[in-house]
Parts: structure tokens; sequence; C-alpha cells
């Protein structure tokens, strides 16, 4: 309805206006001819034929009674009639509440609780999401297929981040804490890793490959660094402590075997530098060239040819000196003999022949050193064996933690002794032929563990307890699932 300033009427100090609405109306709008500002110090709608004084309009506060006393709960939808897509929905109750809107592909929705508040955003093609209470503040960014999402997690005493990426089958994590930071960048499938972890007195890198048994780490500290490179049974190390510099080859399985006991056998090679001193050890040491030493001493020498204009040999300065070609004059002894052998005079049990040196024990068995080497016999049951070596297979091993061990038993000949057992993979991906979902690229290899659990040998029964499976991931059912591999029990004493 329009309302002319001018058609209004002056009466009792007021303009006035009656009108007869014949419809419902949502506004009066008012017309002026006036040049510049209007100011309207009062305006009132009576339902009355005569105007009255104006009085302020009232306000009425109060609670909620009757039916809303004992309100448990409070739902609330709000659609809108020209466009079906676009909607809300609010729940209140005393645990909470929770509010939705709609609006096609578009979706948001605020869930909050005295102890939790959680967001969501979604439309057609990623979803975000945040959880915070009060002590961890959490957020998650991912597509619509989930194939690659960032997690960001807050605590009190740090945060995390991680994104994965399975169309690259890829995850990257990094954990900051107020003592240390860690990152580690990895394959989904398991083949590969790369981690770096940080304190304040120093920090460590390893890159790690499973599909071809390979491992680097470097170690630093304010007085180390220590580096390492693993391929499958052989470790090569390089150390600096500042006063020591040494380069090592060591075997990895006997040095597993052995446990905590460092013998020095499982040293392949050496190179040990300290001041005063400088260690070399290897089965073979190649020097190619011209070489001089300066009072060189010798416990054993082996030349296949030797010359020297003067040679003086005694205990002190050649234990021993073997040679494969020796040209003599004279060579004098202690016995005239030079070498006088009486095996057979020496024990009973112990006689040499054209098969070799053999030695009686007296279970009946015997041990003879021959061209097979040195082997063990036992007369009365045929069994023979390089004294004493055993590999034993072992099919459909699928023992973990939660399993137990696998239990493989030893010939007789191993009871009471304290033999040393090692195990290595026959075949660790038996369970791709009995896998579908390998083969269709729905399952991916996680890790293979195979060991013997040395400190629960059995030495009085010739047992082994044996751990080994092959974990896998199922991305379809979003689990982890155990195949069995086979191994080779490997013994010796």
């Amino acid at each position: 309805m329009q309302l002319n300033l001018k058609d209004l009427d002056f009466k009792d100090g007021k303009y006035v206006y009656t009108f007869k609405p014949i419809k419902d109306m949502d506004s009066i709008d008012l017309l002026s001819d006036c040049f510049g500002d209007l100011a309207i110090n009062h305006l009132q709608v009576e339902k009355n034929p005569d105007a009255t004084y104006f009085v302020p309009p009232e306000v009425y506060e109060g609670n909620l009674g009757g039916i809303f006393k004992d309100l448990g709960g409070l739902k609330m939808e709000l659609k809108d009639k020209e466009h079906s897509d676009l909607w809300a929905q609010i729940r209140i109750s005393a645990q909470g509440m929770l509010k939705e809107y709609h609006d096609g592909e578009f979706k948001s929705a605020l869930a909050q609780t005295a102890r939790q508040l959680t967001e969501q955003l979604e439309d057609g093609e990623s979803l975000a999401k945040r959880v915070m209470t009060a002590k961890y503040y959490k957020s998650i960014i991912s597509d619509k297929d989930k194939n690659l999402s960032s997690l960001l997690s807050q605590m009190e005493r740090g945060f995390q981040t991680k994104v994965d990426d399975l169309d690259d089958k890829t995850t990257s994590e990094i954990t900051q804490l107020s003592n240390s930071i860690q990152t580690s960048l990895e394959s989904l499938e398991g083949e590969t890793n790369s981690k770096f972890n940080q304190l304040s007195i120093g920090f460590n890198t390893s890159v790690e490959n499973l599909a071809k048994s390979t491992n680097t780490s470097i170690t630093q500290l304010s007085d180390l660094i220590n580096q390492k490179v693993t391929k499958k049974e052989v470790e090569g190390i390089i150390g600096n402590s500042g006063d020591s510099i040494w380069l090592q080859v060591k075997d990895k399985v006997k040095a597993t075997a052995d446990g905590s006991k460092m013998s020095g056998d499982e040293i392949l090679a050496e190179i040990n530098m300290t001041n005063g001193l400088t260690k070399i050890k290897n089965k073979l040491i190649h020097l190619d060239g011209d070489t001089k030493m300066n009072n060189a001493f010798a416990d054993n020498l082996l030349a296949k040819q030797f010359s020297a204009d003067s040679l003086t040999a005694f205990s002190a300065k050649i234990a021993n000196l073997v040679a494969t070609y020796m040209d003599a004059y004279k060579i004098t002894a202690l016995d005239s003999n030079f070498v006088r052998t009486r095996w057979n005079g020496i024990s009973s049990n112990m006689s040499a022949d054209g098969n070799g040196l053999t030695v009686r024990h007296r279970d009946g068995t015997y041990t003879r050193i021959g061209w097979e080497g040195l082997m063990h016999y036992d007369g009365g049951t045929g069994y023979r064996t390089n004294y004493l070596t055993e590999i034993v297979t072992v099919s459909d091993l699928n023992h973990d933690s939660s399993r137990g061990y696998m239990w493989v038993d030893l010939p007789p000949v191993f009871r009471g002794k304290r033999f040393n057992a090692r195990v290595a993979f026959n075949d660790a991906c038996v369970w791709q032929d009995t896998s579908g979902s390998y083969n269709t690229g729905y399952m991916f290899l996680q890790r293979i563990v195979c060991y013997i659990q040395q400190d629960s040998i059995d030495y009085r029964n010739a047992r082994v307890p044996l751990v080994g499976y092959a974990r896998c991931w199922d991305t379809r059912q979003r689990r982890a699932v155990n195949f069995p591999v086979q191994a080779q029990v490997i013994v010796t004493y």
C-alpha cells in the first residue's frame, strides 16, 4: 500500500490517515514531495477509526512452559519449496546439537557436545572434516574416492601430519614433539621406505628396500658418525668416533644367530685405525704394486715364491713358514726326519689310513677327516653328515606372535648339544599363487618375516622354534591378511 504525505489530515497535533485494508499487506510505503531530509519521530498503526496518543510497543519476555516444560529434544527441518535440493535440519538435545545444510552435492554439518566439536564440509569431489576436544585437534581433507588424503593431528605435546596417495601407492608422515622430529615416506605395498629421526643429541636416517633385502642407515651424534649398508646376509659398516676409524664387512646371519654374543667370527673383513695401530683383516689381502715394509713381523707366512739374500728365522721373527715351492740346499730341524707322524700309536680310538684320519666315539659313532672333509658317521642307523650340519625344509609356515611358534624337530643326533640354528627363506611368495586379489591389484605385500626365537631353542629335545609369515594388505576389505611361506632351517654343531 502506498500513502502520500500530502493526503494526511492534521488533527489533535498529529497527522492521521484513515483507511480500510482489503487484503494482507507486508508494508506501507510513504510518498513525499519534500526536498531535503524528512524526519518522522513516531509512526503508529492502530485498529481504530480514531487516532490515539502514541504508545511504545510492549516486549514480553518469559519462560517456555506447558508442553515445552519437559522437552527432551527438538528437531527442526527447513525446506525450500522451489528448490528441492536445498534443505536444512537441526537437532538439539541435552547431550548436544547437530546442524546439517544441503544444497545439491554441497553439504555441511556441525556436531557439538560438551566434550567435542566436529565440523564437516563435502562437495562432489572432496571432503573436509575437523574434530576438536580440549586435548587434541584433528583435521582431514580427502578426495571423494579417498585415493588422496591429508591428515593433521595436534595434541598437547606436538602434532602429526600424514598424506596417503593410493594412486601413487605412497604415504608420508611427519611427527613433531617437544623433544623429537620424525619423518617417514614409504610405499603402500611395503617394499620401500625412508625414515628420519631427530633428537637433541643427534639424528638417524634409514632407507630400506624389502624386495632387494637392502638397507642403509646413518647415525650421527656429537662424538660419533656411523654408516651401515646391508645387502641380504652381509653388512658393511663405516664408523668414526674422532679417535678411531673403522671399516667392517660382517656376516649378518651369524651375528643374528649368536645374538648379543660377539665372538668376532661374524666379522668377514675389517680395517681398524686408532692412535698407534692400524689393523687389516680379511681372508685375502691383495697388494698390487711395489710394497715396502719396515720392521715387518709375521706369525704365519705363505709364499708361492720366496727370494732373499739373507734370511734369519726363529720363533721370535717367523713362527711358521709354509711355501708352495722352496729351493733350499739344506734344511736342519730338531728332528732328523723333519716331520714324524705316528697316529696309530697315539690312541686306540684314533687311526690313520688311506681313507683319512678316523676318531671313534664311545657311543659307536665316529668322525673322519678325508677327501669329503669333516664327516660324522652313525654305523647303527646309517646316518652321515658334515659334522654336524643339517638342513630342514619347512612348508606352510604361517606363525606370528598370536599363534606362537612352529616347532621344527631335528635328527636325534643333535639332542643334548648346544647347536647353532639359522633360517633362510626358501620361497617367500607362495601366497601369490593362491591369492587372486594379488593378480588383480587389490592385494599388496606389506612385509615378510622369518626368524628363529634363539632364547627358546629346546637343545635337550633338538627342537627349533620358528616364526614366519607374509603379511599383505587387502585394499577392498581394508585389513591385513597373513599367508604362509617356505623356509630352510640350517643347523650346525
